[in-house]
């Protein structure tokens, strides 16, 4: 689908209740849930927004888990239908995952391992019970976010198998032992896509440039990997088309047909 099209059906779709007037019902795109974590000890709301026909249909769907989801849950689930309604990506259940201490739980150095500990141990495990999923499981994450998308891959993560990490924030932590291990110790295949932009901090594109050569270096058959700097973007402007960039490598090879 052409990116501008994109754009203009995201924008009509986030804008078009204030266009016409008073409206006689709410849309909704999806629900909230409070989840009580165990690992977190506390309570964290919870964005999920199911395909369309989802309960007309007996078929099991993939789970796009998206971090940030206070901030990108309505206009991630937005591009993903309108690839999915082109049929460009299959549907899927997004998950979003808002925040209460952002630079805390998404910080590896931090509260990471007990954030991922919540996500792969509480969260996954709850979302299969309710919903028809399926095995293929997407990461989601933009900057600070973008990191924490990597640092699930590093550590070996089997549950996620594609990952969409955009404007990647210091990525200077990860080295080359890490990466190494990483590599010789894959035993599924993953699908990491990633970009910056060529406006962006000039020492996050140096992290960028350092990260993405030690790990293309690597030749694995199980490894799917393509990173991007792309010119005339900034940290700014470059999420919404990272995604769309994103789902389209990801996707590349996928046809309706060929899922069923």
């Amino acid at each position: 689908m052409n990116q501008i099209k994109i754009i203009i059906l995201l924008n009509v779709l986030l804008v078009s209740t204030s266009l016409f007037g008073q409206v006689s019902e709410p849309i909704c795109i999806g629900e909230k849930m409070i989840f009580d974590s165990k690992i977190l000890n506390q309570e964290r709301e919870i964005f999920i927004k199911t395909p369309e026909n989802y309960e007309n249909t007996d078929l099991d769907f993939p789970v796009h888990y998206v971090l940030d989801g206070e901030i990108i849950f309505n206009s991630y689930s937005a591009i993903a239908e309108l690839k999915a309604q082109n049929e460009e990506i299959p549907e899927a259940i997004i998950v979003g995952i808002p925040n209460i201490d952002r630079g805390y739980d998404l910080n590896p150095k931090a509260n990471g391992v007990n954030f991922l500990d919540f996500i792969t141990k509480e969260l996954i495990p709850y979302i299969d019970n309710k919903y028809t999923t399926n095995e293929n499981r997407a990461l989601i994450g933009y900057s600070m976010a973008g990191n924490f998308v990597i640092y699930t891959l590093l550590t070996g993560q089997d549950l996620f198998n594609i990952f969409l990490s955009g404007s990647p924030y210091r990525l200077d932590m990860y080295n080359d032992e890490l990466i190494d291990s990483f590599t010789r110790n894959l035993k599924t295949k993953k699908t990491l896509y990633t970009s910056i932009g060529s406006s962006d901090q000039a020492k996050q594109l140096e992290f960028f440039n350092t990260f993405c050569s030690q790990f293309g270096q690597w030749d694995n058959d199980l490894l799917d990997f393509k990173h991007e700097v792309v010119a005339n973007r900034d940290h700014d402007n470059n999420f919404l088309i990272n995604w769309q960039d994103g789902l389209d490598y990801i996707y590349r090879d996928w046809t309706k047909e060929n899922d069923k």
